[in-house]
């Protein structure tokens, strides 16, 4: 099962891959839901990349928890 911390340490790993995707990008929209692990480890990952990149972030999270 993909953990938020295993997720986290994949994305970090693969920081040179976000950078190459992101790069030249004004804005950066991190799109992510939480609660299953993928985008709580993962998007803020993204979003700090984006952050040193010199982008503006902005974000759009959805979870599947009902209230």
């Amino acid at each position: 099962m993909l953990t938020q911390k295993l997720v986290k340490k994949a994305a970090e790993e693969s920081r040179e891959q976000i950078e190459d995707a992101i790069q030249g990008a004004d804005m950066v929209f991190v799109t992510a839901g939480m609660g299953g692990g993928t985008g709580t480890g993962a998007a803020p990952v993204v979003a700090k990349i984006a952050k040193r990149n010199g982008s503006v972030n902005s974000w759009c999270c959805y979870s599947s928890i009902r209230l």
